[in-house]
């Protein structure tokens, strides 16, 4: 439930995931399925990472980050939730994982990394996809313009050029 000023309740988490914040499995696949496949933006991630570790489990590998993090589930905006420590479907925690590596490279400090921090924004999507084991696969969007190394080198690059096979229109 919203407070009177129509802000989010704020709600406490050991960790972020997406199952913490009410979107497991079988809650993405019926957005999917309701979505007929289509990407759909179902919730956004923002924080300061300012160290990671990674980790593994029955599930697979994962990278936890730590910082000041919080999240939105699209489902149910009325809350949103907050932790020191966060993990990200792989497609978001690759993109950090690059940027909070790129920061720590940046400073002189000791082998963690020395206090660099890395501020992010996503927005978490999913899409059907017949091949994924669980018939859907993640995706992310950057909200935060300007941050990201790669979208300053591509602004400085010349056009793409337009390949055409020979023979075809």
């Amino acid at each position: 439930m919203a407070s009177q000023n129509n802000k989010p309740e704020i709600a406490g988490l050991t960790k972020i995931t997406l199952a913490d914040i009410g979107l497991d499995k079988p809650v993405v696949q019926a957005v999917v399925e309701q979505q007929k496949g289509k990407e759909t933006a179902i919730c956004r991630i923002v924080g300061q990472a300012t160290g990671m570790k990674a980790g593994s489990t029955d599930k697979g590998d994962y990278v936890k980050f730590t910082g000041l993090f919080q999240a939105t589930n699209y489902l149910h905006p009325e809350v949103d939730y907050r932790s020191g420590k966060c993990i990200m479907p792989n497609v978001a925690s690759g993109m950090l994982e690059g940027m909070l590596g790129n920061a720590q490279s940046e400073i002189k400090g000791d082998a963690e990394g020395g206090g660099a921090a890395v501020v992010f924004a996503f927005e978490i999507t999913a899409k059907g996809d017949p091949t994924a084991a669980v018939g859907y696969v993640y995706g992310i969007r950057s909200l935060i313009k300007g941050k990201d190394p790669l979208e300053k080198l591509f602004a400085e690059l010349p056009a793409i050029p337009v390949l055409k096979l020979l023979g075809k229109k």
